[in-house]
């Protein structure tokens, strides 16, 4: 069975073409997320940092 299979030259299913959207898919996947990653990483150093309480100084309750 493994030889009929694996000797057919005409295939009937676009294997190729299949192959080819997902690897496209996948890629600009990780491009967005990667520039989103980029966008809020830079986002967050120029924000001024949270400080608490405590660090301002005050006296612990």
């Amino acid at each position: 069975m493994a030889k009929q299979i694996g000797g057919r030259i005409d295939f009937d299913f676009p294997y190729v073409v299949t192959y080819l959207v997902v690897a496209v898919l996948y890629i600009a996947t990780c491009v967005a997320l990667s520039r989103l990653a980029r966008r809020l990483e830079g986002r967050a150093r120029r924000s001024p940092a949270v400080r608490t309480p405590a660090a301002q100084g005050a006296a612990p309750a």
